[in-house]
């Protein structure tokens, strides 16, 4: 636990070096290229105890050697731009070790670009983004979180309506992971002009999918069948824990006061934060549907990014400075609680943090 902790000490001590104004010209730049740099150190250099799936992956690193490169599309256990990078290295004379490193500055560099393109506090988003816990789920579901640094850093193809380049963005997220198809829809939010009526739209919609939740699996299955495998996991099984459903139902609450109050008014000009509003309640969409079934709060995650800038986003509209530090604090308060229970509950199975030589 001290590991992680000591390394969020050394990024906030960063973070106020570089970020102090007036002391560097592109200070928000060097301090997301060191955020990015101890990111890809801290999963790249890890060892294969530390993360519940990196025996797996490991496994199936092994097995890609026995595949010509000719065949890797064939490989049945992993999509193919992550077999790829991993003959890619063997091929070079490379071992398992530097697929973590690859993959880890592949998903370290991908959310502080994202942080970089999008986020009005830059080390408010990075405190997030480790302490409620997007960045620990990459030492678990890899392949995932490669398809999720380019389905977040898709969102300014979407704001700008460019439909190719958005699409190109998701071919390479399928072939890391194929249920990045069911994001494609997030296309949709360029179109959003009112908090009020996406906000609307998001709750009739969660209602209807509770309503409608088996035949959507069903569907969901269809497409990807070979997920169908999954029906007598625990994960097509209702998820039972509520700390995060409490966590994004609290933000969620909490972003529409602030979005909709009438004394903020005069700052709600910007498209964008109707986009952000829009992120945080489908966070809160996605984990109240994973009580139906837990695969779903995978599914959150990509939302649970987005939410790391979306938060600081909105607490940017609230006018009244007071208010907005009570705001900051009781976030970064809210924030290092969940994080201590995410270390101590060892979700991801990365406590006690391990080098690959140890």
């Amino acid at each position: 636990m001290i590991f992680y902790f000591a390394n969020i000490l050394i990024n906030l001590i960063a973070g106020a070096y570089f970020l102090k104004e007036g002391r560097f010209r592109n200070g928000k730049k060097i301090y997301l290229f060191v955020t990015g740099v101890q990111l890809t150190l801290i999963a790249g250099l890890r060892s294969t105890s530390v993360g519940i799936d990196t025996k797996s992956y490991e496994r199936i690193f092994e097995e890609v050697r026995k595949y010509d490169i000719r065949e890797l599309n064939s490989y049945p256990h992993a999509e193919f731009l992550y077999v790829l990078i991993c003959k890619v290295i063997q091929l070079c004379g490379g071992n398992y070790q530097w697929a973590l490193v690859i993959t880890g500055a592949i998903i370290g560099f991908g959310l502080v670009k994202f942080i970089y393109d999008y986020s009005e506090n830059p080390m408010l988003s990075v405190y997030l983004l480790i302490s409620l816990g997007v960045y620990y789920f990459s030492f678990n579901g890899t392949r995932s979180a490669l398809a999720m640094v380019f389905i977040i850093n898709s969102l300014k193809y979407a704001m700008n309506k460019k439909f190719i380049k958005y699409t190109l963005c998701f071919i390479v997220a399928f072939f890391f992971h194929k249920s990045s198809i069911f994001y494609f829809p997030l296309y949709l939010v360029g179109y959003l002009k009112s908090g009020k009526k996406a906000t609307q739209f998001i709750l009739i919609s969660l209602f209807l999918a509770l309503a409608l939740f088996n035949t959507a699996l069903n569907i969901a299955i269809m497409l990807l069948p070979q997920y169908g495998i999954y029906r007598s996991t625990q994960y097509l099984q209702p998820n039972v824990g509520w700390q995060q459903l409490i966590t994004y139902t609290a933000f969620a609450l909490w972003a529409c006061m602030v979005f909709f109050s009438k004394k903020n008014k005069a700052k709600r000009a910007s498209k964008i934060h109707v986009t952000h509003l829009a992120f945080i309640m489908l966070t809160f969409a996605m984990f109240a549907m994973s009580f139906r079934m837990e695969i779903v709060s995978r599914l959150a995650v990509p939302f649970m990014a987005f939410a790391t800038v979306s938060l600081p986003s909105i607490l940017n509209l609230e006018l009244s400075q007071t208010r907005k530090m009570w705001y900051t604090m009781g976030i970064i308060a809210y924030a290092t609680i969940f994080h201590i229970v995410i270390i101590n509950a060892n979700w991801n199975e990365i406590v006690p943090y391990a080098g690959f030589w140890q």
